[in-house]
């Protein structure tokens, strides 16, 4: 009795397996020595909702990844890729006769396009599915890019080209110390791009591709991203005769590497085996507050280049050097 006494009074971290058996041993009262035993397993079971350890708690602040693809945020549409207007983008050479090796998608000649057109691209995702874990997530992304012969009101300023591209997206969030470069998540999707035309015009493809996003919290008084995608060509059609661009991995390759460095400013360079796009932003608050202090914005100036191949789908054949200025909306924040 005295035993079962001083096991009441025992605080529950002090126990171990000893002293359930000394109980047992002398005959204490069945339920002091069930109490004991079950008190032990309890503490042996894992926390359900223990805290996080606190590098994953860093990490999961301060990365950019953990953060753009967190199926916890509260908005339903959050941010993709770059969204951007440039009202000047300025091409080297006009493609004025888009061509296929299929003879049904090849343009004849029409008019000369004007060279300075504006350029626009919007992009979002939004959430379909969450795992329990929170790791796991399935997405919706919508990426629009269009190209607008605004300079041109004698062909009634047309819309020369507009890329669509849906993809549905799998993603894993992976956690680490938040020390150095480290890898913080897994995209596996489903993608199709094409222009919405008909023959001649039209340009199209699917794809699977696997991303990796790696990432340093601290570089450099900033942020590094590093995001190397692969991909492989699906649903091809097996007649080259039915294929708009059945040569289109000769010039896009099976895969592309974006690297980002974030500060007060980003800058991006997007690489694929034919082509390199470079983007620069800056927040307008940063450059209007010289000349109205009042001045506030959520935009960013951004500029752009591109030179290579396959700066559109209809494009995608043909290589000419662009440079753009306009505004943006932050994406890596």
């Amino acid at each position: 009795m005295l035993l079962a006494l001083a096991f009441i009074s025992m605080p529950v971290h002090a126990l171990d397996f000893q002293d359930c058996l000394n109980l047992e041993k002398s005959n204490a009262p069945l339920a002091a020595q069930r109490d004991c035993y079950k008190n032990l397993a309890s503490r042996a079971e894992p926390q359900a909702h223990e805290a996080p350890s606190p590098g994953i708690a860093k990490a999961a602040q301060d990365s950019i990844l953990l953060s753009e693809w967190d199926p916890e945020q509260r908005n339903p549409i959050s941010t993709y890729r770059q969204s951007y207007f440039l009202p000047i983008s300025n091409s080297s050479n006009p493609n004025n006769a888009p061509t296929s090796p299929n003879p049904s998608n090849s343009v004849p000649y029409s008019y000369p396009l004007d060279n300075t057109e504006a350029k626009f691209q919007f992009s979002f995702k939004s959430k379909l599915w969450t795992a329990d874990s929170r790791d796991w997530a399935a997405w919706f992304g919508y990426t629009q890019l269009s190209f607008w012969q605004f300079y041109d009101p004698s062909h009634s300023r047309p819309f020369r080209e507009t890329n669509y591209e849906p993809e549905l997206i799998l993603s894993k969030r992976l956690f680490g110390d938040g020390q150095g470069l480290e890898p913080r998540l897994v995209n596996i999707a489903v993608d199709h791009q094409s222009n919405g035309q008909s023959d001649p015009r039209s340009r199209s493809w699917n794809r699977l591709y696997v991303q990796a996003g790696v990432e340093d919290d601290d570089f450099h008084d900033g942020k590094l991203i590093l995001l190397p995608r692969l991909w492989t060509r699906i649903f091809k059609e097996r007649d080259p005769l039915q294929d708009d661009n059945p040569d289109i991995t000769h010039y896009l390759g099976y895969g592309d590497v974006q690297l980002i460095y974030v500060n007060r400013y980003s800058i991006s360079a997007i690489a694929r085996i034919r082509s390199i796009q470079l983007d620069y932003s800056y927040p307008l608050d940063g450059i209007m507050k010289y000349f109205s202090p009042d001045w506030h914005s959520d935009f960013d100036l951004h500029l752009q280049y591109f030179t290579g191949y396959g700066e559109s789908l209809i494009d995608y054949n043909y290589r000419q050097s662009v440079w753009g200025v306009g505004v943006s909306l932050p994406v890596w924040k």
